[in-house]
């Protein structure tokens, strides 16, 4: 039985409604996405702005960092949602993350602040004090610990898009950040000579 932390009870609510509303002629399911990320970011928007922004990479936890961080891509979300319509015999309730936590380089919280600030920014990362960390916008999304396994959305037929989660697919997401946001860098190169 789920016994949600009170914030939370609301959308168990939510999902026993939709469950039990099926009816037939009616099909419902309840998808509970992973930490989405792509074209453009939304959770993880700060941590890449900061990242391009050139500044050290706060980790959002209230516990070590170790803590793995179930993820899918916004377009595997979109196919998930995609073969749901498609396929009549889909469970109610569904999973959708990737296999970003079954990789040998575990997708933790520290290991992923580390990379997009390596990858993007100036590689510094930096603790953030607990009492900070609970002032920041959605900064539950950065709490959770639970393994999951894409189980069964791999029964659903779609292709994936970065079936191997954020970390492996780390450049891609940076790729589709930098176009979704139109940034470029700025390189100047200054020529002279010594007496200038």
């Amino acid at each position: 039985r789920r016994r949600p932390h009170a914030n939370f009870k609301d959308l168990l609510a939510l999902e026993k409604l939709v469950t039990k509303a099926k009816r037939p002629g009616l099909r419902t399911h309840v998808v509970a996405a992973g930490l989405t990320y792509g074209n453009g970011e939304d959770v993880l928007h700060p941590l890449f702005k900061k990242a391009w922004s050139n500044q050290p990479l706060p980790i959002q936890t209230l516990t070590d960092g170790t803590n793995l961080i179930p993820t899918i891509h916004v377009t595997d979300l979109a196919s998930v949602v995609d073969a749901l319509l498609t396929n009549d015999g889909c469970p109610p309730y569904i999973v959708a993350v990737d296999a970003g936590q079954q990789q040998e380089t575990k997708q933790s919280l520290n290991a992923l602040t580390a990379a997009i600030s390596a990858q993007l920014g100036i590689g510094s990362v930096e603790e953030m004090p607990k009492e900070d960390v609970l002032m920041v916008k959605d900064y539950e999304f950065f709490q959770t610990g639970v393994l999951l396994e894409p189980a069964s959305i791999n029964d659903l037929g779609f292709e994936w898009h970065c079936q191997s989660g954020l970390l492996a697919n780390l450049s891609t997401a940076i790729s589709e950040f930098r176009s979704e946001r139109g940034l470029k860098p700025l390189c100047v190169l200054v020529h002279g000579n010594d007496e200038i």
